[in-house]
């Protein structure tokens, strides 16, 4: 990795709920509704006039430019007026961009508005630590299309570190919150997405919290799959995960606060060690 790319929006600042509001509020202009859960699922990803052409679409209305040009300005004015009391960072964001800024050069591929990013970085203390940018002003085709990202690539790529040795796609780190990939399986066998909640982490339970609670909080099957290519946003998936296990000599027995008259217990007590083994030795595969 030789550079990093960031979305804007839900990444660096907490605007997302903001942007849901103003979205709700101009198709509430045309006499049509937005759900968050269509938002975050359809919406999240595109620029202020993708959204609105996104709005006709759904509603089987052939998009009217001109009244797209005057919700665009609207959203516009609206959100600038909003941003001028600040929005807050999302927690860590101003410390890890510090931080990877004194490694890696920094761009921001983003639907936002340059003046709107350039006013938020400012308020922020950040404007110095991203060297690129690339906006709403610098591309034809919103997100999922990569055209941002590749904007924000050539760009880089005009910098000294790079002249030497051109930076390559695949050198670059694009951190973005969308789209989704994560599933779960339900105990009737049916595989759903997980939806990203704003400022959420997602916890998947183990076998072994079943043991302590007594099946209270159930474990699932989970799976990490490509999302629609329509909405890959031109780029590649990695996945970072944190596993937990309890120490290897740690005893898993029921807890007494999950048991009871009417709830006997359901599992004997394991070590995690033991466990895992039995676990590892049951989906060994003998060659």
């Amino acid at each position: 990795m030789r550079a990093l790319i960031f979305d804007f929006d839900g990444i660096l600042v907490d605007s997302e709920p903001l942007i849901l509001e103003l979205t709700q509020q101009m198709a509430a202009q045309q006499g049509w509704t937005l759900s968050a859960e269509e938002y975050y699922r359809d919406y999240l990803a595109l620029d202020d006039r993708g959204i609105v052409e996104r709005l006709y679409q759904s509603h089987g209305r052939p998009v009217d430019r001109a009244r797209v040009e005057e919700l665009v300005e609207w959203k516009a004015r609206a959100y600038q007026q909003i941003i001028r009391d600040d929005l807050p960072p999302q927690p860590g964001a101003v410390e890890f961009v510090r931080g990877v800024a004194r490694r890696f050069p920094l761009a921001i591929a983003s639907g936002s508005l340059r003046a709107e990013i350039e006013y938020l970085l400012g308020k922020l203390g950040l404007t110095e630590n991203f060297q690129v940018l690339a906006t709403a002003e610098d591309f034809k085709r919103s997100k999922p299309d990569p055209e941002v990202y590749l904007k924000a690539l050539e760009r880089l790529q005009r910098l000294d570190p790079f002249r030497a040795n051109p930076l390559r796609p695949a050198e670059c780190l694009a951190i973005e919150d969308a789209p989704g990939g994560l599933q779960v399986r339900t105990r009737q066998g049916e595989w759903i997405d997980v939806l990203a909640v704003p400022d959420t982490f997602v916890v998947n339970i183990g076998d072994l919290m079943m043991h302590w609670t007594n099946d209270r909080w159930i474990s699932t099957l989970h799976r990490v799959v490509n999302p629609p290519r329509d909405k890959t946003l031109g780029t590649g998936r990695i996945s970072l995960a944190f596993f937990h296990q309890p120490n290897y000599d740690a005893v898993i027995e029921c807890l007494p606060s999950c048991q009871g008259p009417g709830n006997p217990t359901k599992y004997p007590p394991v070590t995690s060690g033991e466990y895992r083994n039995r676990k590892f030795a049951a989906t060994t595969v003998a060659s």
